[in-house]
């Protein structure tokens, strides 16, 4: 997963720099005019973390040591000055202390951790438009892959046991963010509906999703 992610952001970053550098592009002595259909120098690289409300599940009791980190590229439409598109991904950490079942000749302890890695494309509604201070609402369509981990023995020998699920959810969120010349500040809130199953160790349908709160910095690309 660590590979994929790394790919994933030089991948946003060197593709995001090449369509910043295009919406700057001036024809002749003629008025700007983008290649791209994206604001000039709206395009901004987002980092974000903090914590992550588990929802409820009977099936996982005893939630602990959660939180949400994010990376996202974010850029302003030209045509539409209170709309903008978001392509972020969003990692979400935490463990439960619960009985699990274990595998056959196997102990298991009540030690599990899940941790979901999301894709998530949408759109963002903001206002004001021009203003250094913005709120926003945004939504859209994820991929969510989440692997399950739990810690447990084989006949007297060590070991982790795994089981991973993946679906395609929607998710939203809002949040406010404050603009300086080529850096941004601000508060983000997701919130992700997801299911997960993982046979392996008897988990059907369990509710895996929360609420997240995050605080947030963001570089222009220019």
């Amino acid at each position: 997963m660590q590979r994929q992610v790394i790919g994933i952001v030089l991948a946003l970053w060197c593709g995001g720099h090449a369509v910043a550098q295009q919406g700057a592009e001036v024809r002749g002595g003629e008025a700007p005019y983008y290649l791209s259909p994206f604001k000039s120098e709206s395009m901004q690289l987002l980092l974000y973390g903090g914590s992550l409300d588990a929802d409820d599940e009977a099936q996982l009791e005893g939630v602990s040591n959660t939180f949400s980190a994010g990376l996202g590229l974010s850029a302003d439409l030209a045509r539409y000055p209170h709309v903008g598109l978001d392509f972020e991904l969003l990692y979400l950490h935490r463990e439960f202390d619960t009985p699990i079942a274990g595998p056959f000749l196997g102990t298991i302890d009540n030690d599990t951790q899940l941790e979901t890695l999301a894709m998530l494309l949408g759109g963002r509604l903001f206002y004001p438009a021009e203003s250094p201070f913005r709120a926003y609402a945004s939504g859209g369509l994820g991929y969510y892959k989440t692997d399950m981990r739990v810690s447990g023995s084989l006949m007297g020998f060590p070991g982790v046991y795994e089981d991973s699920d993946s679906s395609l959810q929607p998710w939203y969120g809002a949040g406010m963010r404050y603009n300086f010349d080529d850096w941004s500040l601000g508060l983000d809130y997701r919130n992700t509906r997801l299911d997960g199953s993982f046979g392996k160790f008897g988990i059907d349908n369990a509710d895996i999703g929360g609420d997240s709160v995050m605080l947030g910095i963001g570089w222009r690309m220019k």
